[in-house]
Formats: C-alpha cells, structure tokens, sequence
C-alpha cells in the first residue's frame, strides 16, 4: 500500500530501517521503564528502611500499612538470628 504509512519487508526478509529504527527505538523506551520501575522500588526501600528506623521498629517483626499508615507490631518475639550464619 504506497502512501499508507507503513512498510513491508524488503525482498530479502529485512524490516526496513525504519521499522528497524522504531522497533529498537521501542526496545530501548521499556527498558528505560523497567529501570525507572526499579529505581522506584528502591526508593520506596530506602523510605521504608528510614520510617522504621524513625519509629524505632527496626528488628521488631512489624508491617507498615501503606494505605492507612498503620503500624502493626506482631506480638509473638520475632526469631533473633535465624537468617544469619554464626562462625
């Protein structure tokens, strides 16, 4: 279809170097989204990390709720050592 925009393949099975371009080009924009996603989980790590060291909930076994802002302490003593090696 000349004239319709778009490209086909040339005899040889290529994309076009248009098509070539935009799909990279494509490649390229979700990959940037996937970093920026995990930029923003790291951010929100950090900011977790800060908010139980200001509410002092560091090693305590503890949830901070999001949505309501919350803090829900567990009443059983959370298990000191078990994720650590001891030489």
């Amino acid at each position: 279809m000349k004239g319709s925009g778009t490209t086909n393949a040339t005899a040889q099975g290529r994309l076009s170097a248009r098509d070539l371009y935009r799909l990279r080009h494509s490649q390229l924009k979700a990959r940037e989204s996937a970093l920026r996603a995990e930029l923003s989980q790291h951010q929100v790590a950090a900011l977790t990390l800060e908010l139980e060291w200001r509410y002092r909930l560091l090693g305590q076994d503890s949830t901070i709720n999001a949505h309501t802002g919350a803090i829900t302490i567990s009443t059983q003593p959370a298990e000191i050592g078990a994720n650590h090696d001891h030489h």
